[in-house]
């Protein structure tokens, strides 16, 4: 059972120590609020209840089940589909039903079930997705440790394919209308193919100069932790688009197939599957690889790294710069570059040279 609540200064919050963890029941204006205490009591007791429930030593099914409910909360309905998607696999494997059985060498035998049907990529966002469950339950004091707290994942691959002009040129005059659209607006914006899918006329202001995506729209993936809406600005080309399509389309999504119905991932990822095996194009060729070359070729271009990641909504730059900024694939780039350095450099450096020669014959 929890011990008592106890009071931490430094940042205002009530805690109570399970299992050895420090766990924060609630904050309050000071220790002698009467609603903090009423808040931390109601808090602990449901801290009781849950690990009652749960035992020393949970099914891990059950767990997940917990998890998934914690998630319906907290997480995106993409993240939740991810999720359900790893763990329903994940107990098919497993040949362990408790936490207290589990190791981390079954992870390892359940990824290396797949083979190659799983990259790198998909095998780091599962052994993820996995240690978050058991990260979320040591944190609800459901269990002691997590039991696979050391294992590694395999490190990130960057989408390193771009899309050439001439790439996209064969695209679009082998697509219909309603899909042409959609590859233009990928080119002309650099932004996330879910912002072209989900747009509506609610996020278009009257000037017609940008999508908005508010705090909590499913295309604002930073909003929850800036506060700030996600504002993709639209060239003169896509903002008579999107006129145009605010005509047909004044409620829902504004981009539609031939059939009129809203575009889906999985009609999208069918769409540009079929298309690289009619072309013959390299696999990395997907919408995203649009968001990529947008960037890329920005920087190359000479717009400076802070307003790319202004213009493509990253709240940080270093993000940007882990992904976004592929200048390995423009060599002649950064040829150019070293050689304008050069020019500016080396001018420096020779009359550093003189001075220390003048110096020295004084």
């Amino acid at each position: 059972m929890p011990g008592k609540p106890w009071w931490r200064q430094g940042n205002s919050s009530w805690y109570v120590t399970l299992n050895g963890q420090q766990i924060r029941l609630c904050q309050a204006p000071n220790r002698h609020d009467r609603e903090g205490q009423r808040q931390a009591a109601e808090e602990l007791t449901k801290l009781a209840a849950l690990q009652e429930s749960a035992g020393d030593d949970p099914i891990i099914a059950a767990m997940i089940t917990q998890f998934m409910q914690w998630s319906k909360l907290y997480r995106r309905p993409k993240t939740i589909e991810w999720y359900w998607f790893v763990f329903q696999d994940l107990i098919d494997h497993l040949p362990v039903a408790r936490v207290s059985e589990l190791r981390p060498h079954h992870i390892s035998t359940w990824i290396a079930a797949h083979g190659d049907t799983w990259g790198d990529n998909m095998r780091r966002g599962a052994i993820g997705a996995v240690k978050r469950l058991f990260n979320w339950a040591v944190e609800e004091g459901r269990i002691r440790e997590n039991p696979i707290a050391r294992m590694k994942r395999p490190p990130a691959k960057r989408r390193d394919v771009l899309v050439p002009l001439a790439t996209h040129q064969l695209l679009m005059a082998n697509v219909d209308e309603p899909f042409r659209n959609f590859l233009d607006s990928l080119w002309q914006l650099g932004c996330r193919p879910i912002e072209v899918r989900t747009v509506s006329a609610a996020e278009v202001p009257p000037d017609l100069s940008a999508w908005v995506f508010p705090v909590g729209h499913v295309a604002n993936k930073t909003g929850r932790s800036t506060g700030r809406p996600k504002v993709t600005y639209l060239t003169p080309e896509i903002a008579d688009l999107t006129s145009r399509l605010m005509q047909q389309n004044p409620a829902g999504p504004l981009y539609r197939n031939s059939r009129g119905k809203p575009w889906t991932t999985s009609a999208i990822a069918k769409r540009m599957d079929k298309l690289r095996i009619e072309h013959n194009l390299p696999k990395g060729i997907c919408p995203y690889a649009y968001r990529h070359t947008y960037a890329t070729e920005g920087v190359a271009g000479g717009i400076d790294v802070a307003t790319m990641a202004e213009l493509q909504g990253h709240s940080s730059l270093s993000m940007f710069n882990r992904h976004y900024g592929h200048l390995d694939q423009k060599a002649q780039h950064l040829i150019d570059a070293r050689q304008r350095a050069r020019q500016v450099i080396m001018p420096l450096i020779s009359e550093m040279v003189q001075q220390s020669r003048r110096i020295k014959a004084t």
